[in-house]
C-alpha cells in the first residue's frame, strides 16, 4: 500500500501506518502508552519500536508539549535506569529534558517540576531561588554581585 508521509508517497504496511498516525497525533509519552497497550509489551520494547518507525519513515512528533506528572516520573526512572547514580544528576537531566520537550526556560521547568511533585534538595531550591532573584533584577543583579564581592575582599584585607 502507498501512503503519503511527510509530503512523499511511500510504500507502507497497514500496521506501520497506524503507528505513524498515532505518532503524528500524540505526544511521545501517549504514543508509547498506546503502543504498550496495543502490542502488550514493556516500555523499552515500545520505545525501540517507535524509534525504528520514526527513523524508517522520518516521522517527528512536531510540536513541543508540556508533559504530565506520570510522564515526568517515568522519565526520572528512565534516567535512573541509564546508570545515573546521583539523584541531583537525575533532576538536572530532568530539567534539561523538560526544556527541550516543552520549550520552557530552565527556571520555568524547575517551577513546573516542583508543582508536579518532584522533590528538590535544599541546595537546589536555594540555587533556583537565587537564580530567579538575580534574573528578575536584570543588570542590577550584576551590580549587587560586584558590590558584595568588593565588600568581601575589603573585609578580608581589613582583618
Amino acid at each position: 500500500m502507498e501512503k503519503e508521509i511527510n509530503g512523499k508517497v511511500q510504500k507502507i504496511n497497514d500496521e506501520d501506518y497506524e503507528i505513524i498516525k498515532v505518532i503524528e497525533s500524540s505526544s511521545p509519552y501517549k504514543t508509547q502508552e498506546w503502543y504498550r497497550k496495543t502490542y502488550e509489551c514493556d516500555r523499552e520494547e515500545a520505545r525501540v519500536a517507535i524509534d525504528e518507525i520514526r527513523r524508517k519513515y522520518k516521522i517527528s512528533y512536531g510540536t513541543k508539549y508540556t508533559p504530565e506528572a506520570d510522564e515526568i516520573f517515568d522519565k526520572m526512572e528512565e534516567f535512573r535506569e541509564q546508570g545515573t547514580i546521583k539523584e541531583s544528576d537525575v533532576r538536572k537531566k530532568l530539567i534539561i529534558w523538560l526544556v527541550q520537550t516543552s520549550g520552557k526556560t530552565s527556571e520555568e521547568s524547575y517551577k513546573y517540576l516542583s508543582q508536579k511533585g518532584v522533590k528538590f534538595s535544599t541546595s537546589e531550591r536555594l540555587y533556583w531561588g537565587v537564580e530567579h532573584f538575580l534574573g528578575s533584577m536584570g543588570c542590577m543583579a550584576n551590580l549587587l554581585v560586584l558590590i558584595s564581592s568588593v565588600l568581601s575582599l575589603l573585609l578580608i584585607f581589613i582583618k
